[in-house]
């Protein structure tokens, strides 16, 4: 959840795309933090507490995939 939440505060528009996931994904990961933390995402104060553990931790990049997910029929 804390790498979805910074994608999401850094990159808000991209940030489904940078994670590898679909954007309703997103959409329900960041509401489940809404219900656990009691955080709005678009508020500007409830960002900036959130932006706070983001910032502490560090960032772990994905590696790429060893082969293509899809490969097709």
């Amino acid at each position: 959840m804390l790498a979805t939440a910074a994608a999401w505060l850094h990159h808000p528009a991209d940030a489904a795309n940078r994670l590898g996931i679909h954007r309703n994904t997103l959409t329900a990961r960041l509401t489940h933090l809404h219900r656990l933390l009691h955080l709005h995402p678009h508020r500007l104060a409830d960002r900036a507490t959130l932006a706070s553990p983001c910032a502490c931790t560090p960032r772990r990049r994905r590696p790429p995939p060893s082969r293509p997910l899809w490969t097709g029929c």
